[in-house]
């Protein structure tokens, strides 16, 4: 990303507590964006700890329940509630002029969360999108209890498919420079037939 005063969102609506990597990362991510003269905000959920550059912007849009984000039409029903949340702040940014963001990154993300992305970047102005997979795309967070294993696979497939392929359609229609990336090969590699 290039150098100069711009903001950054990092979206990532599962900080919710100190407990796991979401803080410390998040916190990295501010100081080095901070560094390099960007304007970060790390949009949480509204239970994350107060900090530099934290923004709660979303409530219940983490890692709940896997039951309701693992099948196509729970994930659209959550999409639908953060894509609410997050064009609520975009619009109260508006209303104190702000400008829009020129960059977005977003880490440990679920399918629902990239559908909701997706949404809201149809109508941003052009900016860079990076998004960094750390779950692979038959990730359950424990899933469906009654469901085999294979249909759960199928079906994280599935919702993992529409999510990336939203995201990339929204990118293409408004300009957007979008970046994917995994953490492994062997997440690339699982990733491959998807991207």
């Amino acid at each position: 990303m290039p150098r100069g005063c711009c903001r950054v969102v990092v979206l990532d609506p599962n900080y919710a507590s100190t407990i796991g990597h979401h803080q410390p990362l998040n916190q990295a991510l501010a100081e080095q964006f901070t560094s390099a003269g960007w304007q970060p905000e790390i949009w949480a959920d509204e239970q994350a700890p107060s900090g530099p550059c934290v923004r709660r912007v979303s409530q219940g849009c983490g890692y709940i329940d896997p039951r309701h984000w693992v099948d196509l039409g729970g994930a659209r029903h959550l999409a639908s509630q953060l894509n609410a949340q997050l064009q609520a702040a975009l619009e109260h940014d508006r209303t104190c002029g702000l400008a829009s963001p020129q960059a977005w990154l977003v880490h440990s993300v679920l399918p629902y969360q990239l559908i909701a992305l997706a949404q809201v970047l149809q109508a941003q102005p052009a900016a860079q999108v990076v998004i960094s997979l750390m779950y692979g795309p038959r990730e359950s967070l424990g899933g469906i209890k009654h469901w085999s294993q294979k249909r759960l696979a199928a079906s994280c497939i599935e919702t993992t498919r529409v999510a990336l392929q939203a995201l990339a359609l929204a990118c293409r229609r408004a300009g957007h420079q979008l970046v994917v990336g995994c953490g492994s090969v062997q997440q690339q590699t699982s990733y491959a037939p998807l991207l």
